[in-house]
């Protein structure tokens, strides 16, 4: 049995999904309203190993957040970015209550009541060889920079098991994408102490001690 796949705007219809892209044109912050402090701004640089580094974003000031209508996202949300680097996909964490997608971005929310979409699931979805040729297919319909943009995302299909399949599914490969970046973390971690003891042993002239 193969299950039934929603174009993304039928999910927005039915209320279990909002799809919006980042904030542009003219309510972008102005160069003068980065700050150090403020809220973050994220752009395709800012996501790594399906997360968001807030600590990497740059800020914008009070102003420039009171002028800003679209592109607010929020916990949860998943960022896709569409815009020159196309196909990254992260999930935001509690770490800020609001933030602000960059022109680079979209964000795919699913809404706290929705009954046919779960979260987690959406987001392993994103990232699935069943969407990434969805997205390979539209984003390259000009000879500019490669774009996906808002109308089209709405238009792309997901597939949709039903809701207890969804939510083990999203669970399992949830649970997969944690050990991924504990072991790449380890990995990492294990690298620099080579470094350090190669260092030490080899170019101190150390080795024999």
């Amino acid at each position: 049995m193969k299950w039934p796949a929603l174009k993304a705007s039928e999910l927005e219809e039915s209320g279990d999904l909002f799809v919006q892209d980042g904030n542009h044109g003219e309510y972008r912050p102005r160069p003068d309203e980065f700050v150090r402090d403020g809220v973050p701004f994220i752009r395709a640089g800012d996501m790594r190993e399906g997360r968001i580094v807030f600590d990497s974003a740059e800020r914008i000031n009070t102003n420039a957040f009171a002028r800003i209508r679209k592109g607010i996202a929020h916990p949860g949300d998943i960022i896709l970015t569409s815009n020159g680097t196309v196909g990254v996909v992260a999930v935001a964490s509690d770490e800020y209550e609001t933030f602000v997608c960059s022109p680079q971005t979209t964000f795919w929310r699913v809404k706290p009541d929705a009954k046919n979409l779960d979260r987690r699931y959406l987001y392993a979805f994103l990232r699935s060889p069943e969407f990434r040729p969805q997205m390979s297919a539209l984003m390259n319909q000009t000879d500019m920079a490669p774009y996906l943009s808002l109308t089209d995302q709405r238009k792309m299909l997901v597939r949709l098991p039903p809701i207890h399949i969804q939510r083990r599914l999203g669970g399992i490969i949830g649970a997969l994408d944690e050990k991924i970046i504990c072991n790449r973390r380890m990995n990492e971690i294990l690298e620099a102490m080579a470094r350090v003891l190669f260092t030490h042993w080899f170019m101190d002239g150390d080795g024999d001690t």
